[in-house]
């Protein structure tokens, strides 16, 4: 239940309705800015499978894998240097 809105790198805005929560969910365009207006918290990913990215080409150019882990009503902004995220998948959600 809610909506899911992301900015891409090219700024265009786009709102997911109702997101299913099973299984892993691609970010068309990439997502450089992310508002989590649904009742369950989300895990945003740098890669479209979902999966943690290898050691050294993670979002922060730091040492093992990275994935985001985005609240209920909350946001996230793009950092410098970051790659977009490019899917999602909902906590607790069937895989």
């Amino acid at each position: 239940m809610g909506t899911i809105e992301y900015r891409t790198p090219a700024k265009r805005e786009v709102t997911i309705q109702s997101p299913d929560e099973d299984g892993c969910h691609p970010l068309p365009g990439g997502a450089h800015h992310v508002t989590n207006h649904t009742v369950d918290d989300i895990r945003l990913y740098a890669n479209e499978d979902c999966v943690l990215t290898k050691a050294g080409k993670d979002q922060a150019g730091q040492t093992g894998g990275e994935s985001f882990y985005l609240g209920t009503q909350m946001s996230v902004a793009y950092t410098p240097g970051q790659t977009p995220w490019l899917s999602y998948s909902v906590v607790g959600g069937g895989g």
